[in-house]
């Protein structure tokens, strides 16, 4: 199975970490930066209450066609890029293969799939919607967790991931 983490931060590194320490699956990683220099030249490290894990990605690159194509895309990139790089995201995936977009707090697709009117939390959203389809998962995360140096991941406290389709 091919995974791709799309956005390797504080969240996007913990879980990328996570993932491929389990050895569940063939991690790939979108990463930009020192970031990704840091990934690339000594792996991706995680730090867990006294545990330090150090894990090396499948491929870990800043261009999506640098991938094979994706059973899941996990996207962690703030919310008001998440419209941005949906494009590229569905590109990425295989037939059958779904994308999850991860939020801290309130996420771009709150409200889809009810009817009451809310505000428009994020431009783009109907776009994204369209594009994605039925292929796509929300996700709420509450996970806390610090990019320490570039490649360097800490850990504080549990996670909670609430994930779903956007209607319920």
């Amino acid at each position: 199975m091919e995974v791709c983490i799309f956005g390797v931060g504080a969240v996007g590194g913990y879980l990328a970490a996570r993932l491929i320490a389990s050895g569940y699956a063939r991690v790939n990683l979108i990463a930009r930066g020192r970031q990704l220099d840091a990934i690339r030249a000594a792996g991706l490290t995680l730090i867990e209450n006294d545990e330090r894990v150090v894990v090396l990605p499948t491929v870990a690159s800043a261009n999506p066609a640098d991938l094979p194509p994706q059973d899941v895309v996990i996207v962690k990139v703030k919310a008001q890029a998440q419209p941005q790089v949906a494009a590229a995201v569905a590109g990425m995936l295989k037939p059958g293969g779904v994308a999850m977009f991860v939020s801290n707090g309130l996420p771009w697709w709150f409200g889809q799939g009810i009817d009451v009117p809310l505000p428009n939390f994020a431009p783009g959203i109907s776009s994204l919607s369209k594009l994605l389809g039925q292929k796509s998962l929300g996700c709420v995360v509450y996970s806390n967790n610090e990019v320490l140096q570039p490649g360097v991941v800490q850990h504080f406290t549990k996670s909670h991931w609430l994930l779903g389709e956007y209607d319920g």
